[in-house]
């Protein structure tokens, strides 16, 4: 997809979550797919902007780098690939104008299946720590026209994905809805233009209206396939404020 997006004259990429942070630093190592993926940026001049998911080992952010100053200022990365930066919970960007704010993780509802440390992290979680320090980002920038996320907020319908199945008992259940209550909390603050998230591995397209005493604010929500699958990755158009689903992976 860089060779794709770099075609199309893109400059700047965000991966919505579960971006296969696994494994060991690259210091340590040249052969995983982080290291093949600067190799590219760094040839294009592009950059990969991160807001991480459930299935990241969170532990290793805390060998991270933090970008000190400029307009990346905050972001996290690795000094071996400075083209892929990782969004720290609660933090913005302004790209052409345009005001991005984002908060990663969520609940995963196959916790019984993971071992933590190995392939399930605690941090995975999004804590009330998170929400605020959130919602003051957004109170330092003032509005929000995208917001990046893995999940989606609770009242955005995802009726007909794998969270429906009955293979999950109430208590998955519940665990997995705690994510979505925390980002409802956000969403009744924020009130984005656009919400982009990934958590549910297909393509699913919503508007949702919320009554404000300002009048109804509408937030369109747009979650991306997993993988090689179609509508897995899409352009977002800054001018327009709008996404469109790119139809094919290759």
């Amino acid at each position: 997809m860089v060779d794709q997006f770099h075609g199309l004259g893109l400059k700047h990429i965000f991966q919505l979550g579960d971006f296969g942070l696994w494994g060991g630093l690259l210091k340590h190592s040249h052969d995983k797919l982080r290291w093949r993926l600067e190799k590219k940026l760094e040839k294009f001049d592009m950059l990969l902007f991160i807001t991480l998911g459930n299935h990241e080992n969170y532990k290793l952010l805390e060998s991270f780098s933090v970008v000190n100053a400029g307009p990346w200022a905050g972001f996290l990365f690795e000094p071996e690939a400075p083209h892929i930066l990782y969004f720290q919970r609660g933090q913005s960007i302004q790209l052409r104008g345009r005001n991005f704010l984002s908060l990663g993780g969520a609940a995963s509802i196959d916790y019984k299946f993971r071992e933590i440390g190995k392939s399930m992290w605690t941090e995975e979680r999004i804590t009330v720590k998170n929400i605020w320090d959130t919602l003051e980002e957004f109170e330092r920038i003032g509005s929000v026209d995208v917001f990046l996320a893995h999940d989606v907020f609770a009242s955005a319908p995802i009726f007909g994905t794998h969270r429906q199945s009955d293979k999950w008992d109430s208590e998955e259940k519940a665990y997995a809805q705690t994510s979505r209550d925390a980002l409802e909390k956000v969403v009744t603050k924020v009130y984005p233009t656009l919400w982009l998230h990934g958590h549910y591995h297909q393509p699913i397209e919503t508007s949702v209206d919320f009554s404000t005493a300002e009048g109804i604010k509408t937030v369109k929500t747009y979650c991306l396939a997993m993988d090689q699958e179609k509508k897995s990755t899409g352009i977002l158009w800054l001018d327009e404020l709008e996404f469109e689903y790119l139809p094919n992976y290759r």
